[in-house]
């Protein structure tokens, strides 16, 4: 795995979250609607969205730096082609219980943050997935 490959896991996760938050706010607006079932997603909704994806952007960013830090440290203390998952994944799943401890602890936010936290964990693990299949493709195709 490179450094690209490292922030791509990143970049694809918060792109996940974009997404079903994105998702999430249509249904709002299907659910405000009522019976008529009225879309109006006006420019304030749009912006909002936008503010708030920008928002998640900027406090993932520290995930991003401790992965890039943990990349550093374990490619440069680990066997070439040893086995790799089962670091990523941990780290994963410690970034995102790191952020569920600081949700609830420093800002008191309780249950719907859980959902936050599963969502996260779940966009990460599926966005290591991902890149982990299309990095594992290129180098079977370079060897053979």
């Amino acid at each position: 795995m490179k450094y690209k490959h490292v922030f791509f896991i990143w970049l694809l996760a918060d792109a996940f979250l974009a997404l079903g938050l994105l998702c999430f706010a249509i249904y709002l607006q299907f659910e405000e609607g009522g019976q008529n079932g009225h879309f109006n997603l006006n420019m304030s909704d749009w912006t909002m969205c936008f503010y708030v994806i920008l928002y998640g952007l900027l406090l993932s960013i520290p995930s991003l730096i401790s992965m890039l830090f943990f990349h550093f440290f374990y490619t440069k203390n680990v066997k070439t082609g040893a086995e790799h998952r089962r670091a990523y994944i941990a780290l994963i799943i410690a970034i995102n219980i790191l952020y569920l401890l600081i949700g609830q602890f420093g800002y008191g936010m309780t249950s719907e943050f859980n959902y936050f936290y599963i969502a996260s964990t779940a966009a990460g693990l599926l966005s290591f997935y991902l890149v982990d299949r299309k990095v594992k493709k290129k180098l079977l195709s370079s060897k053979a």
